[in-house]
């Protein structure tokens, strides 16, 4: 509640709106200059109209229902704003706001650890100045900025013991893409060993595999045909299936560790770590364990999008990167 109160008297406020207006006339006047492309904008403005519409939402661009796509049932909620008025600016609306709003639980985050005033709102201006914050604004539209506020609430609310916030957290983040499962067990994982929050741990890491499960193996095959998750292709020197993969990773560890153990690792290494490089101290990095897999997911694509800062690829790991810098200051 201490942390509330304060809130409402900090410019973290004012910052806030600032940059949601910002990021979202940054995303509406590239998009009016054309340069938004259609499999991605495309894509989701369909579904999301045809979801208002009362009509299967299946994209003309990838010829299946959306949630064979990526599982992401949170595009349903959005499209209640194309019944009001169905518009593209919606989309872009929401990802600036969601974006901006990361100051919120990244200042709150800092705080609890013991930061004063000015030290936690200078960790959430390093949260709007993190490189893929404003890069993934200009990429089109993803349901994945939707999840970023969620994560980092879900770490402050485990935290702070409030553990139906924490539930309704994560669900929400399960919600936003398939994919966000790992990183989900992966803060179930640092939570319960590192944190000893034993509760919201096992909650966590129990429903990112038990989603990771349903909706790469059950949902997204039942809406796409039964075949496997898109981003399976990515990995297909490991296998052609997630079984597969995984089976692969284990039984031919040298395809795993020539792609761990490579410049583009460390190309990679190096974009996610150089902007908060000097906040960062190594026996504080614990809460990186929580990203490591989707650290690792993008080390072994074999597409260069997913090791960069420009990408959404990278957005999951950003939380655990603020919770090693706040912890790194707060020592």
């Amino acid at each position: 509640m201490l942390i509330i109160k304060q809130l409402k008297s900090a410019p973290l406020s004012t910052i806030t709106i600032i940059a949601a207006i910002i990021l979202f006339i940054c995303s509406s006047t590239r998009h009016l200059l054309f340069q938004s492309s259609a499999f991605e904008m495309g894509i989701y403005d369909q579904v999301t109209y045809l979801i208002s519409q009362g009509l299967p939402p299946i994209s003309s661009f990838l010829e299946v229902h959306h949630l064979g796509n990526h599982a992401a049932w949170s595009m349903y909620p959005v499209a209640l704003l194309y019944k009001i008025y169905p518009s593209v600016y919606w989309l872009l609306l929401i990802q600036a706001i969601c974006l901006a709003i990361g100051t919120i639980p990244t200042w709150s985050l800092a705080r609890h650890a013991g930061l004063n005033k000015k030290l936690a709102f200078a960790m959430a201006i390093v949260y709007l100045l993190y490189p893929v914050v404003f890069n993934l604004n200009l990429f089109d539209f993803h349901p994945e900025v939707m999840a970023l506020p969620a994560m980092l609430g879900a770490i402050l609310a485990a935290k702070l013991d409030k553990t139906l916030w924490f539930c309704i957290a994560i669900i929400w983040v399960l919600g936003c893409k398939d994919a966000l499962s790992l990183p989900i067990a992966g803060m179930g994982f640092w939570l319960y060993f590192y944190e000893k929050k034993r509760l919201c741990g096992a909650i966590a890491l129990f429903a990112g595999v038990a989603w990771f499960i349903i909706a790469t193996q059950a949902l997204i095959p039942y809406f796409k045909d039964g075949k496997p998750p898109g981003g399976v292709g990515r990995y297909r020197y490991l296998g052609g299936s997630i079984q597969e993969i995984l089976l692969n990773m284990f039984l031919r560890p040298e395809l795993v560790f020539g792609k761990l153990i490579s410049l583009k690792t460390v190309e990679y290494l190096l974009l996610l770590n150089l902007p908060i490089i000097w906040w960062l101290a190594p026996k504080y990095l614990t809460p990186l364990i929580a990203a490591s897999p989707v650290f690792a997911m993008n080390i072994l694509s074999k597409i260069d999008a997913q090791r960069d800062l420009i990408h959404q690829y990278s957005l999951p790991i950003l939380p655990f990167l603020l919770m090693a810098v706040i912890s790194t200051i707060a020592d």
